[in-house]
């Protein structure tokens, strides 16, 4: 093990992308004999098989693959320390991967306590989808995230990821204040679905809340009239126009003065928030410190006070 190289482990990750060793080889800048026996070296220090030859070049074993997943991490882990100390060796980096939503308001409360007890990192933030953040944890892009709590099951997240819950955020459908849908005396989910809407695109969390809420009831959801990926858009186009919109409560009480809750007959689905990170890799003390910035927000919350 000791002999191996950060050669050896670009290899194994450029026969999988690549297809085949000697193409692995050509990328890596080395002859296909330099390669074959770097594969040997690998092999021999894990002790098992991990490249399949076949008739179209050469692809992983199961054995393979499984090797390949540590070392990407490892290999992301290196290039984040060259950054780190490239730029601002005296100061940590913390590699943060955030649903939008938690940019709203939760990750300034974070910065902010962080910075007033002198204890803030450097921090790279990665906005992502659910499953966005699950893929890049996994390739150790990112040291944490705060998710929600979607399909752990499937994608085996109890096994791989540790799970630490934070907070319930609600999910509200808004309008500007002056729409007439709000002073209905009744209002069925078949008339908020026939209104213009502006959504959030297909597959993010919010989209799929916003779908079940109207499958369950046996309406088809409401077309998007526009899509965005930013709250932010979202709710400055509802609040100058005659569009719906779904978002986070929190995001919601940004807008307030300009917006109105619409009223429904039943509740949408509620995003369990979490900070997740990969259970196997030792937590840093400034991802240590990050989590509790976030476990403080949580209990803000819960307390019934607004976070500043």
């Amino acid at each position: 093990m000791e002999r191996l190289r950060l050669r050896h482990l670009r290899l194994l990750d450029l026969i999988a992308t690549q297809g085949s060793l000697s193409a692995a080889a050509d990328a890596l800048g080395v002859s296909q004999p330099g390669a074959t026996k770097m594969l040997q070296e690998i092999e021999a220090a894990f002790g098992c098989e991990l490249v399949e030859r076949t008739v179209k070049g050469g692809r992983l074993t199961a054995a393979g693959l499984h090797t390949l997943d540590r070392l990407r991490i490892a290999l992301q882990a290196l290039g984040s320390a060259r950054v780190a100390l490239a730029s601002r060796p005296d100061l940590p980096l913390v590699r943060l991967g955030i649903l939008p939503l938690v940019g709203i308001q939760a990750l300034s409360h974070v910065v902010g306590t962080l910075q007033a007890e002198s204890q803030l990192p450097r921090i790279q933030v990665l906005q992502s989808t659910v499953e966005g953040l699950w893929a890049a944890l996994s390739e150790g892009r990112v040291d944490c995230a705060v998710g929600a709590m979607e399909n752990l099951e499937q994608i085996g997240a109890f096994d791989k990821f540790r799970v630490t819950p934070l907070w319930e955020e609600p999910l509200v459908i808004v309008c500007a204040a002056d729409h007439p849908l709000p002073r209905r005396r009744q209002l069925s989910l078949q008339q908020i679905r026939d209104q213009d809407w502006v959504s959030m695109p297909k597959g993010t969390s919010n989209r799929r809340a916003l779908e079940a809420l109207f499958l369950r009831e046996g309406l088809e959801p409401p077309a998007a009239r526009i899509e965005t990926e930013s709250f932010h858009i979202a709710l400055s186009l509802v609040a100058d126009s005659r569009l719906l919109t779904s978002v986070p409560h929190s995001a919601y009480h940004q807008y307030r003065a300009r917006l109105r809750l619409v009223p429904l007959p039943r509740m949408l689905d509620s995003r369990s928030l979490v900070f997740i990170r990969l259970a196997d890799v030792p937590m840093m003390p400034a991802v240590e410190q990050v989590a509790q910035g976030f476990l403080h927000y949580a209990q803000t919350r819960a307390q019934g006070a607004t976070p500043s």
